[in-house]
């Protein structure tokens, strides 16, 4: 019913990696770097939280971010 809204297993783990990743590069000072081939920097860090979010909500994702 709720699918259209429910984050597939694919974004689910890009987000997670987008959130480690920007927290890790952001404490060591860099602002732009790659995930999976994609130039990522602090402006997806509010996209991939809310997608982590929508997750939970949808009960799919069960992890600590």
């Amino acid at each position: 019913m709720h699918d259209i809204y429910t984050p597939k297993p694919k974004e689910i783990i890009f987000a997670e990696k987008v959130v480690r990743e920007i927290d890790t590069k952001k404490a060591m000072g860099i602002g732009v770097f790659t995930v999976d081939g994609k130039m990522i920097d602090i402006a997806f860090y509010d996209g991939a939280k809310r997608t982590l979010a929508l997750a939970k909500a949808s009960g799919v994702y069960k992890g600590e971010l």
